[in-house]
Protein backbone atom coordinates (compact mmCIF):
# COMPACT_ATOMS: atom_id res chain seq x y z
CA UNK A 1 0.00 0.00 0.00
CA UNK A 2 1.37 3.38 -0.92
CA UNK A 3 0.07 5.03 2.22
CA UNK A 4 1.54 2.33 4.40
CA UNK A 5 4.98 2.82 2.96
CA UNK A 6 4.85 6.57 3.41
CA UNK A 7 4.04 6.13 7.09
CA UNK A 8 7.15 4.06 7.61
CA UNK A 9 9.32 6.32 5.46
CA UNK A 10 8.13 9.35 7.40
CA UNK A 11 9.40 7.91 10.66
CA UNK A 12 12.78 7.06 9.12
CA UNK A 13 12.97 10.57 7.73
CA UNK A 14 12.18 12.12 11.10
CA UNK A 15 14.80 9.99 12.82
CA UNK A 16 17.46 10.89 10.26
CA UNK A 17 16.39 14.50 10.41
CA UNK A 18 16.70 14.52 14.20
CA UNK A 19 20.29 13.27 13.92
CA UNK A 20 21.20 15.81 11.22
CA UNK A 21 19.00 18.64 12.42
CA UNK A 22 19.98 22.24 11.79
CA UNK A 23 19.96 24.39 14.89
CA UNK A 24 20.28 28.10 15.61
CA UNK A 25 18.00 31.07 15.17
CA UNK A 26 20.03 32.35 12.21
CA UNK A 27 19.42 29.30 10.03
CA UNK A 28 17.92 30.25 6.64
CA UNK A 29 14.39 28.90 6.32
CA UNK A 30 15.11 27.15 3.01
CA UNK A 31 18.03 25.17 4.40
CA UNK A 32 16.19 24.46 7.65
CA UNK A 33 13.19 23.12 5.73
CA UNK A 34 15.27 20.94 3.45
CA UNK A 35 17.31 19.32 6.19
CA UNK A 36 14.38 19.03 8.56
CA UNK A 37 12.40 17.28 5.82
CA UNK A 38 13.20 13.65 5.26
CA UNK A 39 16.79 12.48 5.41
CA UNK A 40 16.24 9.55 3.19
CA UNK A 41 13.73 6.81 2.96
CA UNK A 42 15.93 3.79 3.40
CA UNK A 43 15.74 1.57 0.30
CA UNK A 44 14.54 -2.00 0.38
CA UNK A 45 17.95 -3.13 -0.79
CA UNK A 46 20.28 -3.50 2.13
CA UNK A 47 22.83 -1.09 0.69
CA UNK A 48 24.02 0.84 -2.31
CA UNK A 49 27.64 -0.09 -2.88
CA UNK A 50 29.46 1.29 -5.86
CA UNK A 51 32.95 -0.03 -6.54
CA UNK A 52 35.28 2.40 -8.24
CA UNK A 53 38.42 1.15 -9.94
CA UNK A 54 41.92 2.18 -8.94
CA UNK A 55 42.29 5.92 -9.35
CA UNK A 56 43.59 8.46 -6.91
CA UNK A 57 43.95 8.02 -3.15
CA UNK A 58 42.72 8.46 0.26
CA UNK A 59 43.14 7.15 3.71
CA UNK A 60 43.23 9.11 6.85
CA UNK A 61 41.52 10.62 9.77
CA UNK A 62 41.14 13.36 11.40
CA UNK A 63 42.26 15.65 13.95
CA UNK A 64 41.41 19.29 14.30
CA UNK A 65 39.05 21.05 11.91
CA UNK A 66 38.44 20.47 8.24
CA UNK A 67 38.94 23.23 5.70
CA UNK A 68 36.61 23.85 2.75
CA UNK A 69 38.36 25.37 -0.25
CA UNK A 70 35.41 26.51 -2.36
CA UNK A 71 33.64 29.78 -1.62
CA UNK A 72 29.96 29.65 -0.75
CA UNK A 73 27.05 31.84 0.27
CA UNK A 74 27.78 32.99 3.87
CA UNK A 75 24.22 32.37 5.09
CA UNK A 76 24.15 28.85 3.69
CA UNK A 77 27.66 28.20 5.03
CA UNK A 78 26.66 29.22 8.55
CA UNK A 79 23.55 27.07 8.36
CA UNK A 80 25.29 23.93 7.14
CA UNK A 81 28.19 24.32 9.57
CA UNK A 82 25.70 24.45 12.44
CA UNK A 83 24.75 20.81 11.85
CA UNK A 84 25.62 18.79 14.99
CA UNK A 85 26.32 15.73 12.89
CA UNK A 86 28.68 13.63 14.98
CA UNK A 87 27.12 10.22 15.30
CA UNK A 88 24.73 10.95 12.45
CA UNK A 89 25.76 9.84 8.96
CA UNK A 90 28.17 7.27 10.41
CA UNK A 91 25.54 6.03 12.82
CA UNK A 92 22.76 5.85 10.25
CA UNK A 93 24.69 4.44 7.27
CA UNK A 94 27.82 2.82 8.69
CA UNK A 95 28.49 -0.82 9.45
CA UNK A 96 29.08 -1.91 13.06
CA UNK A 97 32.72 -0.74 13.04
CA UNK A 98 31.98 2.72 11.68
CA UNK A 99 28.94 3.14 13.91
CA UNK A 100 30.82 2.09 17.06
CA UNK A 101 33.76 4.35 16.22
CA UNK A 102 31.43 7.28 15.71
CA UNK A 103 29.64 6.63 18.99
CA UNK A 104 33.02 6.35 20.79
CA UNK A 105 34.12 9.73 19.44
CA UNK A 106 36.94 8.30 17.30
CA UNK A 107 35.78 10.05 14.13
CA UNK A 108 36.53 13.69 13.38
CA UNK A 109 33.95 16.41 13.90
CA UNK A 110 33.69 17.82 10.40
CA UNK A 111 30.91 20.07 9.11
CA UNK A 112 33.02 21.52 6.31
CA UNK A 113 31.25 22.81 3.24
CA UNK A 114 32.00 23.67 -0.38
CA UNK A 115 29.51 25.16 -2.86
CA UNK A 116 29.41 25.50 -6.63
CA UNK A 117 26.70 25.55 -9.30
CA UNK A 118 24.06 25.90 -6.57
CA UNK A 119 25.10 22.58 -5.00
CA UNK A 120 26.46 22.45 -1.45
CA UNK A 121 28.48 19.48 -0.21
CA UNK A 122 29.30 19.08 3.47
CA UNK A 123 31.82 16.56 4.79
CA UNK A 124 30.40 15.66 8.18
CA UNK A 125 32.67 12.95 9.59
CA UNK A 126 36.01 11.36 8.71
CA UNK A 127 37.69 8.24 10.09
CA UNK A 128 41.02 6.56 9.18
CA UNK A 129 42.57 3.65 11.06
CA UNK A 130 45.32 2.64 8.64
CA UNK A 131 42.99 0.31 6.73
CA UNK A 132 39.98 2.31 5.67
CA UNK A 133 39.22 5.96 5.16
CA UNK A 134 35.53 6.65 5.69
CA UNK A 135 33.88 9.96 4.90
CA UNK A 136 30.32 10.94 5.78
CA UNK A 137 28.74 13.70 3.71
CA UNK A 138 25.51 15.56 2.96
CA UNK A 139 24.69 17.14 -0.43
CA UNK A 140 22.04 19.87 -0.76
CA UNK A 141 20.78 21.36 -4.00
CA UNK A 142 18.95 18.69 -5.98
CA UNK A 143 17.10 15.40 -5.90
CA UNK A 144 19.42 12.44 -5.31
CA UNK A 145 22.69 14.22 -6.11
CA UNK A 146 25.81 12.13 -5.54
CA UNK A 147 29.49 12.97 -6.01
CA UNK A 148 31.33 11.29 -8.84
CA UNK A 149 34.85 9.99 -8.17
CA UNK A 150 37.26 12.41 -6.57
CA UNK A 151 40.80 13.46 -7.31
CA UNK A 152 42.83 13.01 -4.14
CA UNK A 153 46.21 14.21 -3.02
CA UNK A 154 48.30 13.42 0.06
CA UNK A 155 50.68 16.24 0.93
CA UNK A 156 50.27 17.42 -2.64
CA UNK A 157 50.99 14.04 -4.25
CA UNK A 158 48.38 12.18 -6.28
CA UNK A 159 47.92 8.62 -5.08
CA UNK A 160 45.74 5.62 -6.01
CA UNK A 161 42.63 4.25 -4.34
CA UNK A 162 39.50 2.18 -4.81
CA UNK A 163 36.23 3.06 -3.16
CA UNK A 164 32.72 1.97 -2.27
CA UNK A 165 29.69 4.14 -1.57
CA UNK A 166 26.30 3.84 0.08
CA UNK A 167 23.68 6.42 0.92
CA UNK A 168 20.07 7.59 1.01
CA UNK A 169 18.35 10.43 -0.80
CA UNK A 170 16.19 13.08 0.84
CA UNK A 171 12.81 14.08 -0.54
CA UNK A 172 13.53 17.79 -0.58
CA UNK A 173 16.89 17.72 -2.34
CA UNK A 174 19.24 16.41 0.34
CA UNK A 175 21.33 13.26 0.00
CA UNK A 176 23.36 11.70 2.83
CA UNK A 177 26.14 9.26 1.98
CA UNK A 178 29.21 7.44 3.19
CA UNK A 179 32.30 6.66 1.10
CA UNK A 180 34.99 4.13 2.03
CA UNK A 181 38.33 4.74 0.32
CA UNK A 182 41.02 2.06 0.16
CA UNK A 183 44.55 3.27 -0.47
CA UNK A 184 46.92 1.22 -2.63
CA UNK A 185 50.05 2.35 -0.78
CA UNK A 186 51.20 3.19 2.72
CA UNK A 187 50.46 6.71 3.93
CA UNK A 188 52.20 8.88 6.53
CA UNK A 189 50.80 8.87 10.04
CA UNK A 190 49.95 12.55 9.63
CA UNK A 191 49.32 14.52 6.45
CA UNK A 192 47.02 16.86 4.53
CA UNK A 193 44.43 15.11 2.39
CA UNK A 194 42.93 17.11 -0.46
CA UNK A 195 39.71 15.95 -2.11
CA UNK A 196 38.52 17.51 -5.35
CA UNK A 197 35.09 16.59 -6.70
CA UNK A 198 34.48 17.96 -10.21
CA UNK A 199 31.15 16.33 -11.11
CA UNK A 200 27.84 15.64 -9.38
CA UNK A 201 25.47 12.95 -10.65
CA UNK A 202 21.71 13.48 -10.50
CA UNK A 203 20.14 10.01 -10.34
CA UNK A 204 16.62 11.42 -10.39
CA UNK A 205 17.17 13.03 -13.79
CA UNK A 206 18.68 10.66 -16.32
CA UNK A 207 19.71 11.17 -19.93
CA UNK A 208 19.71 8.05 -22.11
CA UNK A 209 19.64 5.94 -18.97
CA UNK A 210 22.61 7.70 -17.36
CA UNK A 211 22.47 10.20 -14.48
CA UNK A 212 22.58 13.84 -15.49
CA UNK A 213 25.92 15.37 -14.52
CA UNK A 214 26.82 18.85 -13.31
CA UNK A 215 30.41 20.04 -13.61
CA UNK A 216 31.87 22.24 -10.89
CA UNK A 217 34.46 22.42 -8.13
CA UNK A 218 33.90 21.07 -4.63
CA UNK A 219 37.29 20.97 -2.87
CA UNK A 220 38.34 20.17 0.68
CA UNK A 221 41.72 20.19 2.45
CA UNK A 222 41.70 17.88 5.47
CA UNK A 223 44.37 17.59 8.17
CA UNK A 224 44.69 13.86 8.88
CA UNK A 225 46.15 11.84 11.69
CA UNK A 226 45.96 8.06 11.65
CA UNK A 227 44.10 6.41 14.49
CA UNK A 228 46.65 4.31 16.42
CA UNK A 229 44.99 3.57 19.77
CA UNK A 230 43.70 0.01 19.83
CA UNK A 231 45.35 -0.93 16.50
CA UNK A 232 47.29 -4.22 16.26
CA UNK A 233 49.01 -5.47 13.10
CA UNK A 234 50.32 -9.00 12.49
CA UNK A 235 52.33 -9.60 9.29
CA UNK A 236 53.35 -12.95 7.77
CA UNK A 237 56.15 -13.61 5.30
CA UNK A 238 57.92 -16.48 3.56
CA UNK A 239 57.38 -19.99 4.88
CA UNK A 240 55.80 -18.61 8.06
CA UNK A 241 52.74 -17.41 6.16
CA UNK A 242 49.66 -19.59 6.80
CA UNK A 243 48.53 -21.27 3.58
CA UNK A 244 46.29 -24.02 2.34
CA UNK A 245 46.02 -25.75 -1.03
CA UNK A 246 43.06 -27.53 -2.59
CA UNK A 247 43.56 -29.05 -6.02
CA UNK A 248 45.20 -26.29 -8.08
CA UNK A 249 44.22 -23.35 -5.84
CA UNK A 250 46.43 -21.96 -3.04
CA UNK A 251 45.32 -19.44 -0.42
CA UNK A 252 47.97 -17.59 1.65
CA UNK A 253 47.54 -15.08 4.49
CA UNK A 254 49.80 -12.01 4.39
CA UNK A 255 48.58 -9.54 6.98
CA UNK A 256 45.93 -9.10 9.68
CA UNK A 257 44.97 -5.74 11.22
CA UNK A 258 42.71 -5.22 14.22
CA UNK A 259 41.33 -1.74 14.96
CA UNK A 260 38.32 -0.25 16.74
CA UNK A 261 36.66 0.21 13.32
CA UNK A 262 37.84 -2.76 11.27
CA UNK A 263 39.26 -6.24 11.13
CA UNK A 264 41.32 -6.43 7.94
CA UNK A 265 42.75 -9.61 6.42
CA UNK A 266 45.03 -9.59 3.36
CA UNK A 267 45.29 -12.87 1.44
CA UNK A 268 46.73 -14.06 -1.87
CA UNK A 269 45.00 -16.61 -4.08
CA UNK A 270 46.91 -18.46 -6.81
CA UNK A 271 44.85 -20.42 -9.32
CA UNK A 272 45.17 -21.65 -12.92
CA UNK A 273 44.42 -19.06 -15.59
CA UNK A 274 42.00 -21.48 -17.25
CA UNK A 275 39.67 -21.08 -14.25
CA UNK A 276 37.26 -18.26 -15.07
CA UNK A 277 37.49 -15.26 -12.78
CA UNK A 278 34.46 -15.08 -10.48
CA UNK A 279 32.55 -11.77 -10.69
CA UNK A 280 33.85 -9.38 -8.05
CA UNK A 281 30.58 -9.12 -6.13
CA UNK A 282 30.30 -12.91 -5.85
CA UNK A 283 33.82 -13.81 -4.74
CA UNK A 284 33.74 -13.20 -1.00
CA UNK A 285 35.03 -14.59 2.26
CA UNK A 286 33.71 -15.39 5.71
CA UNK A 287 35.68 -14.61 8.87
CA UNK A 288 35.40 -16.56 12.14
CA UNK A 289 37.25 -15.97 15.40
CA UNK A 290 38.65 -18.63 17.73
CA UNK A 291 35.21 -19.09 19.32
CA UNK A 292 33.55 -19.84 15.99
CA UNK A 293 31.70 -16.51 15.79
CA UNK A 294 31.06 -15.18 12.29
CA UNK A 295 31.84 -11.48 11.75
CA UNK A 296 30.06 -9.18 9.33
CA UNK A 297 31.73 -8.67 5.95
CA UNK A 298 31.94 -4.93 5.20
CA UNK A 299 33.93 -4.66 1.97
CA UNK A 300 36.94 -5.72 -0.05
CA UNK A 301 39.31 -4.79 -2.84
CA UNK A 302 41.16 -7.16 -5.14
CA UNK A 303 43.79 -7.02 -7.85
CA UNK A 304 44.62 -9.84 -10.27
CA UNK A 305 47.72 -10.17 -12.40
CA UNK A 306 48.86 -12.62 -15.06
CA UNK A 307 50.68 -12.32 -18.36
CA UNK A 308 49.80 -13.93 -21.66
CA UNK A 309 51.08 -17.48 -21.56
CA UNK A 310 51.06 -17.67 -17.75
CA UNK A 311 49.57 -20.85 -16.36
CA UNK A 312 48.60 -19.31 -13.02
CA UNK A 313 46.90 -16.11 -11.90
CA UNK A 314 47.65 -14.24 -8.65
CA UNK A 315 44.81 -12.33 -7.00
CA UNK A 316 45.55 -10.13 -3.99
CA UNK A 317 42.57 -9.56 -1.69
CA UNK A 318 42.18 -6.99 1.05
CA UNK A 319 39.15 -8.05 3.08
CA UNK A 320 37.35 -5.97 5.69
CA UNK A 321 35.07 -7.17 8.46
CA UNK A 322 33.45 -5.76 11.59
CA UNK A 323 35.80 -5.19 14.54
CA UNK A 324 36.32 -8.16 16.85
CA UNK A 325 37.06 -6.08 19.95
CA UNK A 326 39.92 -8.30 21.16
CA UNK A 327 42.96 -10.14 19.82
CA UNK A 328 41.95 -13.79 19.28
CA UNK A 329 44.27 -16.79 19.29
CA UNK A 330 43.48 -17.40 15.65
CA UNK A 331 41.12 -16.52 12.80
CA UNK A 332 39.52 -18.69 10.15
CA UNK A 333 38.99 -17.42 6.60
CA UNK A 334 36.58 -19.31 4.36
CA UNK A 335 35.98 -18.50 0.66
CA UNK A 336 32.33 -18.32 -0.35
CA UNK A 337 30.33 -17.44 -3.45
CA UNK A 338 27.34 -15.17 -2.82
CA UNK A 339 25.11 -13.46 -5.36
CA UNK A 340 23.35 -11.41 -2.62
CA UNK A 341 20.01 -12.74 -3.78
CA UNK A 342 17.13 -13.51 -1.45
CA UNK A 343 14.83 -16.45 -1.83
CA UNK A 344 11.17 -16.18 -2.79
CA UNK A 345 9.80 -17.78 0.38
CA UNK A 346 8.15 -15.33 2.75
CA UNK A 347 7.58 -16.49 6.34
CA UNK A 348 5.07 -14.87 8.71
CA UNK A 349 3.63 -15.40 12.18
CA UNK A 350 1.32 -13.40 14.49
CA UNK A 351 3.36 -11.22 16.87
CA UNK A 352 1.63 -11.23 20.24
CA UNK A 353 3.64 -9.59 23.01
CA UNK A 354 2.15 -11.97 25.56
CA UNK A 355 3.22 -15.04 23.59
CA UNK A 356 6.87 -14.21 22.95
CA UNK A 357 9.23 -15.75 22.06
CA UNK A 358 8.00 -16.97 18.68
CA UNK A 359 10.08 -18.76 16.05
CA UNK A 360 9.91 -18.74 12.25
CA UNK A 361 11.49 -21.69 10.46
CA UNK A 362 13.47 -20.57 7.42
CA UNK A 363 14.26 -23.96 5.93
CA UNK A 364 17.91 -24.29 4.93
CA UNK A 365 18.46 -20.66 5.94
CA UNK A 366 17.94 -21.52 9.63
CA UNK A 367 15.42 -19.84 11.89
CA UNK A 368 14.40 -16.48 13.34
CA UNK A 369 13.20 -16.10 16.94
CA UNK A 370 11.59 -12.84 18.12
CA UNK A 371 12.13 -12.53 21.87
CA UNK A 372 10.98 -9.04 22.82
CA UNK A 373 9.25 -5.94 21.47
CA UNK A 374 9.33 -2.52 23.14
CA UNK A 375 6.79 0.21 22.35
CA UNK A 376 7.75 3.84 23.00
CA UNK A 377 6.35 7.25 22.09
CA UNK A 378 8.84 7.81 19.27
CA UNK A 379 9.97 4.35 18.17
CA UNK A 380 9.55 0.60 18.47
CA UNK A 381 12.37 -1.85 19.14
CA UNK A 382 12.26 -5.46 18.01
CA UNK A 383 14.75 -7.95 19.48
CA UNK A 384 15.36 -11.19 17.63
CA UNK A 385 17.85 -14.01 17.14
CA UNK A 386 19.04 -15.43 13.83
CA UNK A 387 20.36 -18.97 13.60
CA UNK A 388 21.84 -19.98 10.26
CA UNK A 389 24.71 -19.58 7.80
CA UNK A 390 23.84 -16.06 6.66
CA UNK A 391 22.77 -14.18 9.81
CA UNK A 392 23.65 -10.61 8.81
CA UNK A 393 21.79 -10.73 5.51
CA UNK A 394 18.83 -12.53 7.08
CA UNK A 395 18.66 -10.01 9.93
CA UNK A 396 18.06 -7.16 7.51
CA UNK A 397 15.08 -8.81 5.82
CA UNK A 398 12.71 -8.46 8.77
CA UNK A 399 9.63 -6.24 9.10
CA UNK A 400 6.27 -5.95 10.88
CA UNK A 401 2.82 -5.55 9.34
CA UNK A 402 -0.45 -4.55 11.02
CA UNK A 403 -3.96 -5.77 10.20
CA UNK A 404 -4.55 -2.69 8.01
CA UNK A 405 -1.71 -3.70 5.71
CA UNK A 406 0.76 -1.07 6.95
CA UNK A 407 4.34 -2.32 6.80
CA UNK A 408 6.96 -1.18 9.32
CA UNK A 409 10.53 -1.53 8.12
CA UNK A 410 13.40 -0.41 10.32
CA UNK A 411 16.91 0.84 9.83
CA UNK A 412 20.06 -1.26 9.72
CA UNK A 413 19.75 -3.86 12.52
CA UNK A 414 22.39 -3.67 15.23
CA UNK A 415 24.19 -6.76 16.50
CA UNK A 416 24.04 -6.84 20.30
CA UNK A 417 25.23 -10.38 21.10
CA UNK A 418 26.88 -13.22 19.21
CA UNK A 419 27.82 -16.80 19.86
CA UNK A 420 28.55 -19.60 17.38
CA UNK A 421 25.40 -20.26 15.38
CA UNK A 422 23.25 -17.63 17.11
CA UNK A 423 23.25 -13.87 16.57
CA UNK A 424 21.02 -11.42 18.46
CA UNK A 425 19.92 -8.17 16.84
CA UNK A 426 17.79 -5.15 17.68
CA UNK A 427 15.98 -3.25 14.95
CA UNK A 428 14.53 0.21 15.46
CA UNK A 429 11.16 0.68 13.76
CA UNK A 430 8.68 3.58 13.65
CA UNK A 431 6.30 4.19 16.52
CA UNK A 432 3.55 1.55 16.52
CA UNK A 433 0.38 1.46 18.59
CA UNK A 434 0.86 -1.36 21.09
CA UNK A 435 -2.81 -2.29 20.68
CA UNK A 436 -2.47 -3.10 16.99
CA UNK A 437 -2.51 -6.70 15.82
CA UNK A 438 0.91 -7.29 14.29
CA UNK A 439 2.50 -9.90 12.05
CA UNK A 440 6.22 -10.70 12.01
CA UNK A 441 7.52 -11.21 8.47
CA UNK A 442 10.79 -12.17 6.80
CA UNK A 443 12.05 -13.39 3.43
CA UNK A 444 14.28 -16.40 3.37
CA UNK A 445 17.89 -15.56 2.49
CA UNK A 446 19.91 -17.98 0.41
CA UNK A 447 22.89 -19.51 2.15
CA UNK A 448 26.22 -18.82 0.44
CA UNK A 449 28.15 -21.58 -1.29
CA UNK A 450 31.08 -22.46 0.99
CA UNK A 451 34.44 -23.87 -0.11
CA UNK A 452 35.54 -25.70 3.05
CA UNK A 453 38.50 -27.24 1.23
CA UNK A 454 40.10 -23.78 1.25
CA UNK A 455 39.29 -22.96 4.86
CA UNK A 456 42.43 -21.26 6.20
CA UNK A 457 43.39 -21.04 9.88
CA UNK A 458 45.48 -17.95 10.70
CA UNK A 459 47.35 -18.07 14.05
CA UNK A 460 47.70 -14.65 15.68
CA UNK A 461 49.76 -15.36 18.80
Amino acid sequence: MKGALSMNDSWIDEELGRRLKIGGEGTPQLVRARVDETLAALPTKRRVFRKVGYATIAACVAFGGLIGVSVMNPDVARAVRSLPVIGSVFEMLGDDGIRQSGEAGLSSRGNVTAEDQGITMTITEVLYDGVRLSIGYVIEGGDDLRPERAEMYVNGKSVNFSSGERGNKVDEGVYAGLIDYKTTEMLPDQFILKLEYSRMEDWENKVDGNPKTTKGNWSFAIPVKKLTDGVYVHTFSGNDAPRIQSKDVTLTARKVTFSPATTSVEVDMIEPTDIAEVPFHQNLFQLFDDRGVLFQFTGSTSHSQSNNGDKVRLTEYSLEFAPIGRIPEYLIIRPISDSFETGKNEHTAPLNQQQLPITLSLGEAGKLTASRIEFAADETKLYYDIEGDNPYEQAYNVWLEDDSGNKYKGMMPQLIEAEPGRYRFVMKLPQIDAQKRLTLSTIETKAPEVDKQLELKIPIH
